[in-house]
């Protein structure tokens, strides 16, 4: 028996035979050409394309919905990114290359640019466009740009890793389970599996080479374990385990519909962080309370021409009208450093500390008031809110409220109706920002304090740095500190404070920003269900006097010792893992 760990992503235990697949490395022919050649080199180039075309229009029609269809639709759009195309044709012609050679070169250009990115979900795109530039050039050898693998019975799949094409070629019914070597929480494939509710592991690093084909393989989603070979009382011991998992899951779902209220009566918003329309119908199975979170730079990315402003309204009006009477907080775009659009140029030394978000709105302004109009003009289809990302001092505040209104005045002069009473508010995420809570409140509606960035701001680290990354430390008692003061400077004031940051969705993390006062919590869809129940089950005097006792200490050795223990204390594993 063989016992490998990884990340758990697709929740379930599954059992079955084996079946191991490994890419072979596709192999281009880099040849030199003649100037009489390029033009033949040209046309392979746009019938490839036109073949990946077709095969993704099929695919598509496959009666693909959600998350599915939205990959797939991302997959399209970079296929027929001019921009990308023009750069490979480019080569072809000035460098007088052949287009497999051309493809393979553009292609990993794109790859370098989106792994120098601080942003997980970016880095994970790398899979995407590594995997339409493979396409291109299959269809310019000729060969069928479907998977070798053949899925003709269900199996546990064991592989090194797996493109988004692979798995939307495979019969993906006959997939009981599922283990990647590689992968990433925030990948195409991971995001896939968790909608189609298949147990996974991922970052397993060796199982495709340990496992063979035919071996009896245990999958288990809730503990990310890949068990080859296993033996009887390994089998007992996941079949008792999944049973508990079982009855936990039926406990979670039936307090779905229930409001997130401590025994002594805090109400606490439970509501979701989305990015694509594709992730409504979870936040929606799991009850949540609305969207704290609405990353619109996704209507920007995988594209070659910036959105319309009747592409963004269409959008945002479909948000909120699914999402009604429940609100909406749309956050606007938080391009720039290592969110990069094609043609404007964002590529800079120090993205994170750099031209981004508020910053890059203020310097495009004509871009940031398509987008307010877009807005404002779907607010009127549904409960919406408006909020401003990186704001660092009251200047930028007031010089954003300023092209607020200049888009409120020209709807106005034209007659298009938005909601008057639209509330706004600002991303706390900056140092400064959270220092001057009470200024900044005296201009705007509400604050959502942005964890992620404050964090790493505030203590100095990159959380993606390897070399310092046990440095992030959310219960730093320098962070707990400077989250008191935000909520206590808001509450001053009668302000809601909400957290749309990771510590949000963390059983933890939570508990300790309940005890601080936090109104709201905004998390991904996948964690609503644990943390009503959490919510529900403590009382916020105890959270208070938890918070109390941290603010005392002097390390977060010591406050996150103090957070198990109290934990542990209240709750099983299945709830706080």
């Amino acid at each position: 028996m063989r016992i490998l760990t990884g990340l758990a992503i697709g929740e379930g235990i599954a059992r079955g035979k084996a079946k191991i697949y490994r890419h072979a490395p596709l192999v281009v022919e880099r040849k030199r050409i003649a100037k009489a050649q390029v033009k033949r080199e040209l046309g392979l180039l746009d019938r490839a394309v036109q073949r990946a075309l077709a095969a993704l229009e099929r695919q598509k029609a496959d009666q693909m919905e959600g998350e599915a269809l939205a990959i797939l639709e991302s997959h399209l759009l970079m296929v027929q990114d001019p921009t990308y195309i023009a750069s490979i044709r480019k080569l072809i012609e000035e460098r007088l290359i052949n287009a497999a050679w051309a493809t393979e070169e553009v292609t990993e250009e794109i790859i370098r640019t989106l792994e120098a990115s601080d942003d997980e979900a970016f880095r994970q795109r790398t899979v995407d466009i590594g995997d339409i530039g493979r396409t291109i050039v299959e269809n310019l050898y000729g060969k069928s740009a479907q998977s070798s693998l053949v899925l003709d019975e269900p199996v546990i799949l064991l592989a090194d890793t797996l493109l988004p094409s692979e798995l939307f070629g495979l019969d993906r019914s006959n997939i009981l389970g599922l283990s990647l070597d590689g992968g990433g929480l925030a990948s195409h494939v991971a995001i896939l599996a968790r909608g189609l509710d298949i147990p996974t592991v991922i970052e397993t690093q060796l199982a495709s080479h340990v496992a063979e084909d035919g071996d009896d393989v245990i999958i288990d989603g809730i503990r990310g374990e890949v068990i080859i070979r296993a033996d009887h009382q390994a089998v007992r011991t996941v079949t008792e385990r999944y049973e508990a998992y079982l009855a936990h899951e039926a406990e979670l779902l039936a307090g779905a519909g229930m409001e997130a209220r401590t025994g002594d009566g805090k109400r606490i918003l439970i509501q979701s962080n989305i990015q694509t329309l594709g992730e409504l119908p979870f936040a929606e199975a799991e009850g949540s309370d609305g969207i704290g979170l609405f990353r619109t730079e996704f209507f920007f990315m995988e594209r070659s021409a910036l959105p319309s402003e009747e592409e963004q309204f269409l959008g945002y009006k479909e948000v909120l009208e699914r999402v009604a009477p429940r609100s909406v907080t749309i956050r606007t775009i938080d391009l720039g450093g290592d969110k990069v659009v094609s043609g404007l140029n964002l590529e800079e030394e120090n993205p994170v500390l750099g031209f981004r978000a508020i910053r890059f709105c203020l310097e495009h302004e004509e871009i940031f008031l398509t987008q307010l109009r877009a807005i404002l003009r779907a607010s009127a289809f549904g409960n919406a809110k408006i909020m401003f990302p990186m704001i660092s001092g009251i200047g930028e505040l007031k010089e954003t409220l300023r092209l607020l209104e200049t888009a409120k005045g020209r709807l106005k002069e034209e007659g298009v109706d938005f909601d008057p009473d639209l509330q706004v508010g600002t991303m706390i995420e900056v140092p400064s920002a959270a220092l001057i809570t009470d200024l900044i409140l005296r201009h705007v509606d509400f604050i959502s304090i942005g964890t992620n960035d404050l964090i790493q701001y505030t203590i100095a680290v990159d959380r993606n740095n390897r070399k310092i990354a046990h440095l992030y430390q959310p219960l730093h008692p320098g962070v707990l500190r400077l989250l008191k003061h935000v909520v206590d400077r808001a509450h001053g004031m009668g302000k809601c404070v909400a957290v749309c940051g990771e510590m949000a969705s963390d059983p933890h993390h939570a508990v300790v920003l309940v005890g601080l006062g936090v109104d709201e919590l905004s998390m991904g869809p996948h964690a609503l269900l644990k943390l009503r129940k959490i919510i529900r089950s403590i009382d916020l005097s105890a959270a208070q006097s938890l918070v109390d006792d941290l603010l005392t200490m002097d390390s977060s050795e010591k406050t996150e010792q103090a957070v198990r223990e109290w934990m542990h204390e209240r709750f099983d594993d299945l709830t706080i893992r």
